[in-house]
């Protein structure tokens, strides 16, 4: 079945765009993901078949640009369980990211944003090992997003002073680089809402096959429809789904944080704990959207947050089941 808007053929078949495409795709995928992190058996295959996607990436990293540096959004998790051999690919995922985040004409600074993923867990689960700092870093990074980015969806004024626009200003002002302080996303925040004003969707977003007018890339690319999704996660979640999906979608995040790092009795799920609040926290500057394989890994490891046979058990027993 063919969209009939002849303006919006540029997106293809609606059905192919909403079970193929990968930023729509995911719409569909959490719950099925973390439905398979909850079993033994699945988790054990995600820790192989990522040792199989690290070796054919260390090969193929001659002929393709990066292929691993994204796996530094949950590869950490499984390090004090694997052997050296995995441990040494593990390295060389983050060896990539920073690569990819400071070399070449046009560095990825999103990683930038995605290497503290593993920092952090590293830190708060097997240095600090501070349960106080912990669940009080839990709790900041929870109300972070709120504080700084949720302005900007309701900003009556134009979005003047925003988050992004004050410390754009003081990296001008201290480095001089414009380029490093030009502003990336408060435009992204005022567009979205603007168009959800405008089009009353505000509630239940527009749909799983929508798309938005986006002046500034009007403007910078003649020819366009529209965008069918956003660099900023939440965003997009916001136009497919309004605020109904993403209190499911970020719920479901931040509850699988909540039991990991509050009720976990093991580092395994307290890092995946650690690990999601960055996720959520990303969802609302970093470009994570979409369905490849590290979101199905990241949800796969935060269905063990939700069971409590993986929150129960111990390092020990952790490690045997990543041995069979």
């Amino acid at each position: 079945m063919l969209n009939d808007d002849k303006a919006m053929n540029a997106f293809g078949n609606k059905w192919l765009t909403l079970f193929g495409n990968e930023y729509t795709a995911l719409l569909l995928m959490p719950p099925f993901f973390t439905y398979i992190g909850s079993s033994q058996f699945g988790v054990n295959t995600l820790k192989n078949a990522t040792c199989l996607f690290l070796i054919c990436g260390t090969f193929l990293s001659v002929a393709m640009k990066y292929p691993l540096a994204h796996l530094t959004t949950f590869v950490i998790v499984f390090y004090p369980y694997v052997g050296k051999k995995y441990k040494f690919l593990i390295v060389l995922v983050f060896v990539e990211a920073i690569i990819k985040a400071t070399m070449g004409d046009n560095p990825t600074r999103m990683f930038f944003i995605i290497i503290p993923f593993s920092i952090f867990v590293i830190l708060f689960v097997f240095i600090l090992e501070n349960e106080k700092i912990k669940k009080w870093f839990a709790i900041t990074v929870m109300i972070a997003p709120i504080l700084f980015f949720v302005p900007m969806l309701i900003s009556k004024n134009g979005g003047e002073n925003t988050f992004f626009q004050e410390a754009n200003s003081y990296v001008m002002d201290n480095t001089g680089n414009d380029e490093l302080a030009s502003d990336t996303r408060s435009f992204l925040y005022l567009e979205i809402a603007e168009y959800l004003t405008q089009t009353d969707s505000w509630i239940l977003g527009k749909g799983a096959f929508s798309h938005y007018y986006s002046l500034f890339f009007d403007q910078n690319a003649k020819g366009k429809f529209g965008r069918i999704s956003s660099e900023v996660p939440v965003l997009t979640f916001l136009l497919r789904g309004g605020v109904i999906y993403v209190l499911f979608y970020l719920g479901l995040i931040l509850y699988g944080a909540y039991c990991a790092i509050f009720k976990g009795k093991n580092k395994f799920v307290q890092s995946i704990g650690v690990m999601a609040l960055c996720w959520y926290f990303n969802s609302f500057i970093g470009d994570i959207t979409g369905c490849r394989f590290y979101h199905m890994a990241f949800f796969i490891l935060l269905g063990c947050t939700l069971s409590t046979r993986w929150l129960n058990m111990s390092d020990k027993e952790i490690k045997q089941v990543f041995k069979r």
